[in-house]
């Protein structure tokens, strides 16, 4: 091979890679533990989530997803793992501002920038709860208040039948001793 003529997609992998994958006897390396996306992924594919494993894995680190997601547009799997992280960075500001209630909604940021962080080191491609469907675009900000939003008065409203129903026992109560 001259040093003008680029590399084959085979020639990225190494011979024992290669016959893995074609004899569909293991995953390569990195992808163990999904061999049903295996089918589906190209040599391209599958180096490059080979090559940015550790990248994608630093971009759930709070601002360095910002930077990955604009240094590193080149990787899909990059990309993929810089969006969910810049969502997550997104939510953790106005979480942190939150007296009280933010310190214990912060754990669970931090729960998902873990497993994010855990997927992206291990070559996987997970969406994280919630997060994943904003960073594809499925779901909206607006969308995701409004469940927000009903959640909340749902429960108060089965609050409000709680109290009102225990007021209306002890009105009933009441009624009874005076009777007696």
């Amino acid at each position: 091979m001259d040093a003008q003529t680029p590399p084959t997609q085979e020639a990225l992998l190494t011979p024992e890679q290669r016959q893995d994958i074609e004899s569909n006897h293991t995953p390569p390396p990195g992808l163990r533990g999904v061999s049903a996306l295996r089918h589906e992924l190209t040599l391209e594919q599958i180096k490059d989530i080979e090559d940015n494993k550790d990248v994608a894995a630093m971009s759930y680190l709070w601002i360095l997803s910002v930077v990955v997601l604009y240094a590193r547009q080149d990787s899909p799997f990059i990309q993929y793992h810089a969006r969910q992280g810049l969502w997550l960075f997104l939510i953790s500001i106005p979480v942190w501002l939150i007296p009280g209630v933010g310190q214990y909604l912060e754990f669970f940021v931090l729960a998902l920038m873990i497993i994010g962080f855990l997927n992206a080191a291990q070559g996987k491609q997970h969406d994280l709860p919630v997060i994943g469907q904003l960073a594809k675009g499925t779901l909206t900000l607006r969308d995701l208040w409004k469940t927000l939003l009903q959640g909340i008065l749902r429960g108060l409203s089965v609050l409000k039948r709680g109290l009102h129903s225990e007021k209306s026992n002890v009105v009933q109560r009441g009624e009874e001793k005076q009777e007696a």
